[in-house]
């Protein structure tokens, strides 16, 4: 993790005892601009590359991926709320800001291991 991401991580951290009902926007986020393999498009045409990568800093697979920043938000977001109705469902808490999440499975029924 770079230094970037573990600070934006801590000033979330800090930022998410102000409130208890964490949105997307309460959570680090990192958008990344992929550059794709050539070689392995041409291998794989079924896949389609996607040029931006958004990603929630410190949890394991919660990605969302898509040719231009926004739809990249526009899927993690999606992504998010499943994951978020998933836990509510279960009558889970909802992971803080900042912290460690691993996900066991990307389902949005999935356990999930929280570390400090």
């Amino acid at each position: 993790m770079s230094l970037k991401e573990t600070l934006l991580a801590a000033w979330k951290f800090c930022l998410s005892f102000r409130k208890s009902d964490w949105v997307l926007n309460d959570y680090p986020v990192i958008l990344r601009e992929q550059k794709p393999d050539l070689d392995f498009v041409h291998r794989a045409a079924r896949f389609e590359p996607q040029r931006y990568l958004a990603r929630v800093v410190k949890w394991g697979v919660l990605t969302g991926f898509g040719g231009t920043p926004e739809e990249a938000k526009g899927y993690l977001a999606v992504r998010f709320e499943t994951v978020k109705s998933g836990w509510q469902r279960q009558g889970k808490p909802l992971p803080r800001p900042g912290t460690n999440v691993l996900l066991n499975s990307p389902s949005p029924n999935a356990s999930v291991l929280i570390r400090n």
